[in-house]
This record gives C-alpha cells, sequence and structure tokens, in this order.
C-alpha cells in the first residue's frame, strides 16, 4: 500500500512529513520518498529553483501531486538557478501544479526531467523568460517543459498540460521553445501557445516518439519540429516519429524535419490552419496524410478557450490508433462521432475543460501587518516577501509588546487572484538566558486588503521565516 508524504505552506523541513506535522518543501518530501511513496503538496507557494532525486520503481511510481490541482504553485525565489524544477528520479509522475516564471528571472526551464519513466502530467508552466534581459542572456536556450535522454533516460510523457507565455512578447528565438523532447515518450493533448520558439521541438538523439492530439497557437518558429543533432545525434537518430491528430495554427510553419531524420516517421490527420509559410517541410520524400487545411473553429484562442465549436472540422478527423484514451480534461474521449483532433475532446466523460487564463487581472493591495515585539538590546527586524518577492527589508519595531501595544505597518503589492505566500523573517533575534533578556517578534494580525490570513497571530521566538497562505478570489 502506497505510503504518503504532506507539504504545506505552513509546515516544517525539520517535521517528520505527517498530515499533522508537514514539511516546508517539496525537496524535503523527496528527500524522505520511497517507491510507492504519494507526495500531497497543499495550495499555497513553493520557492523554486530545486531538484528531486530519489526513484521509484516500475509497479511503485513516487507520485508529486498538488492536492487541488493548479493550486500549489511554484514560483521565483532568487538563488541562481536556472530551472524551478528538475527531476532526476526514475519511476516518478508530477501532476497538477502552476510553475509560474514571472518573478524568476534565472530560470531558463520550468520543468527539466532527466530520469527514466517519468510523466508530467495536468501541469501549467507559463511566463519563462519573459524578461527581455533574461532572455537575450539564455545561452543555452529554454523551455517551459523539457524531457533529456542526455543522462539515459527514457519513455517519458508530457500530457495534459498547459504551456503560455514562453519568451517576450513580439520576439522570436531558434532555441527557446514550448516542450523540448529529446528522449523516447510521448507528448500528448498538450495546449502549447504564445511561444517564442517553435510548440514542441524534437533535437539531440530524439528518437521513437509519438507528438499526438496537441494544440498549438502562435508559435513564432514553428509549430512542430522533428529532427536530431549535435550531442547525442546518429545517423539513425531522428526516426520513428508519430506526429498526428495536432492543431497548430497561426504560427510561422505547420510541422517541420530539420536536421538528421528517418524514412520511417509518420504524419497523418493534422489541422494546420493559418500557418505564415510551408504546412509542412518534410525530408527524404515522406508525404503527410488525412491533413485539414482549415479553420478549425476554436470557440476562443484570443481568450484562451482552444475547445471546438459545433462544426468544427477537427471533430471526428483524428487517426483512431493514434489517439489517447483520455483529452487535456482527463476526460475519456468519445467515440460516438468519431475521435477529434487537438487536446480538447467534444463530449469527453470530464465535460468542459477549465483553462487558466493567460492574463489574469494584476491590481494593487495593500498587505497590513500589526506587529509588536520584546525589545532587548535594540529593536526586533524583520523582512516581508510576497511570493519570493522582497517588498520590505530591514523594518525595525518599536511598540513593546508587554505593554499591550502594537504598530502597523503597510506594504503595497500587485497580485492577481489566487493562492499567494507570504514571508515574514525574523532577521535578529537575541537570547543571553533569561526572560529579560530575549527578543521576540509577535505578529498580532496580517491582512491582504482585508483578507485576514488565518495563522496570525503568531509569535516568532528565534530568528527565521513563516510562511501564511493567502487565497485571493478577486
Amino acid at each position: 500500500m502506497a505510503n504518503s508524504l504532506y507539504v504545506s505552506p505552513n509546515g516544517s523541513d525539520s517535521n517528520n512529513g505527517s498530515q499533522e506535522a508537514p514539511f516546508r518543501s517539496i525537496v524535503a518530501a523527496s528527500k524522505s520518498a520511497q517507491p510507492g511513496t504519494v507526495v500531497h503538496v497543499a495550495p499555497g507557494n513553493y520557492s523554486g529553483g530545486f531538484t528531486t532525486t530519489s526513484n521509484g520503481s516500475t509497479d511503485a511510481h513516487i507520485l508529486y501531486v498538488s492536492d487541488t490541482p493548479g493550486a500549489a504553485k511554484i514560483v521565483g525565489a532568487g538563488g541562481g538557478s536556472d530551472m524551478a524544477w528538475q527531476n532526476k528520479g526514475d519511476c516518478v509522475d508530477i501532476k497538477g501544479f502552476e510553475i509560474d516564471g514571472s518573478q524568476a528571472n534565472d530560470w531558463r526551464l520550468g520543468f527539466y526531467g532527466t530520469g527514466s519513466d517519468q510523466s508530467f502530467v495536468g501541469n501549467t508552466v507559463h511566463d519563462i523568460l519573459t524578461d527581455p534581459g533574461a532572455f537575450a542572456g539564455a545561452s543555452n536556450g529554454g523551455a517551459a517543459i523539457e524531457m533529456d535522454r542526455y543522462n539515459g533516460g527514457v519513455d517519458g510523457l508530457v500530457d495534459s498540460n498547459l504551456v503560455y507565455n514562453i519568451g517576450p512578447a513580439g520576439k522570436t528565438s531558434s532555441t527557446v521553445q514550448g516542450i523540448y523532447m529529446t528522449e523516447a515518450g510521448t507528448v500528448s493533448n498538450n495546449i502549447v501557445h504564445s511561444i517564442v520558439g517553435v510548440g514542441v521541438h524534437l533535437w539531440h538523439g530524439a528518437d521513437h516518439i509519438n507528438i499526438v492530439n496537441n494544440t498549438i497557437d502562435d508559435a513564432r518558429d514553428g509549430g512542430v519540429l522533428v529532427g536530431s543533432g549535435d550531442s547525442g545525434a546518429t545517423s539513425t537518430s531522428g526516426d520513428y516519429v508519430t506526429t498526428a491528430n495536432n492543431i497548430i495554427t497561426n504560427s510561422v510553419y505547420g510541422i517541420s524535419e530539420q536536421g538528421t531524420t528517418g524514412v520511417h516517421n509518420t504524419y497523418a490527420n493534422n489541422l494546420l490552419y493559418g500557418n505564415k509559410s510551408a504546412d509542412f517541410r518534410l525530408q527524404h520524400g515522406l508525404k503527410a496524410t488525412g491533413t485539414v487545411t482549415a479553420d478549425p473553429k476554436l470557440v476562443n484562442p484570443g481568450g484562451n478557450d482552444y475547445h471546438l465549436q459545433a462544426g468544427s472540422p477537427a471533430i471526428g478527423a483524428a487517426m483512431a490508433s493514434a489517439t489517447p484514451s483520455t483529452d487535456f480534461s482527463g476526460g475519456i474521449r468519445s467515440t460516438s462521432q468519431g475521435l477529434d483532433v487537438g487536446a480538447l475532446e467534444t463530449g469527453s466523460s470530464a465535460g468542459p475543460a477549465p483553462l487558466p487564463s493567460a492574463t489574469a487581472p494584476i491590481t494593487t493591495r495593500t498587505l497590513l501587518l500589526d506587529l509588536s515585539e520584546d525589545s532587548y538590546v535594540g529593536d526586533a527586524v524583520f523582512t516581508v516577501t510576497v511570493d519570493g518577492k522582497t517588498i520590505g527589508a530591514g523594518q525595525s519595531v518599536t511598540a513593546s509588546h508587554a505593554d499591550g501595544k502594537s504598530q502597523p505597518f503597510s506594504f503595497n503589492v500587485d497580485l492577481a487572484p489566487g493562492q499567494h505566500d507570504v514571508e515574514l523573517s525574523f532577521l535578529n533575534d537575541r537570547w543571553d538566558g533569561t526572560p529579560g533578556t530575549d527578543r521576540n517578534l509577535y505578529v498580532n494580525a496580517l491582512s491582504i486588503d482585508g483578507t485576514a490570513i488565518a495563522d496570525a497571530p503568531f509569535a516568532m521566538y528565534s530568528a527565521g521565516a513563516h510562511h501564511s497562505a493567502v487565497n485571493l478570489t478577486s
């Protein structure tokens, strides 16, 4: 029977990872995970730039899961790492997270997997390398999601992820991609849009990969690139690739073979529309079959809704043998009117899939703190950060807790609706052995725009950080 570990923004890495005493970080849970472990991650923000290394087994994978899909959010926290989450473990599944690179200029990769038999399913990755300076400095390229065979990884699955805003708006790149796949496996049911490079890109020693039922829009260096080259490539790589049932719109080209490719690649039942140059650029005389070149009649791609309207030519047009059993929403694909091209099936058992907005409204909020202290040889000093971004550094508290006084602090911070992490760090604790020779910090109240943060009041008797989760509904 699988054992469980728990992670929460209000946990501590010195805890045992039980439901009653959760860890604070995903990497702490990873160090305790064994084959069959389910790591439950509670809603809230978690600092990115970490690596998970534990291995599952073929019959007992390790599962990292956001218990509320999309509510466990990996955010930038400095530290110089160039990727949000790297997984080196074999037989590992990662499901339901959001990776937000909007405050992480160091990140060139959202998720980077080098293990075998690993899956990255039902996640959202966005705003990687959108800063023009960071983008210009990314000499090694980048991607929202990369599965890499460099260390021998095989059997990677990238399924049902939402990927958007990769690279700065209005730019084009040949080295920053949406999904970058070099290990054997499958790329399926993903929605990929607003990409500075290629939507799905195969390179190095890539072979034996299925690219099926993805929806790709506005990939500014091309929809799908099948090829191999540079390190890891051989005379037989770039072969045995199936590219079928994809919708590719408003990109530079549809599907292109480049570098070393083989004669066993197949291209079937793809819908290509509104691409700026050739729909296909294939080598070795290969020909695509079953191609549809008509408006897919997406509901509202400008509003990030990639469902199919009634009458779409994508409905019932898929090659059944290449179609996954489920769609982007996780619902069973219906065969009553034939299987659909693209990531979203009309009439799937899950119904319409909710799609996060790429442009959630960001407004200026007011963070209020009500603090007091025990003063000893100087006052208590704190720093406050929100989602890894410092908004108040080196603030001193002078109100005496013993005298019943308190001191308000107010900070402005720009936030969208959703889960956020407020981190309060007590910087200068001092203890000389008696209650009268002790410096402490007290948080009497904490709120954002009047929404109280539930874990206040609390006391900080030693130096360190306290994390509080807040959910803004509007």
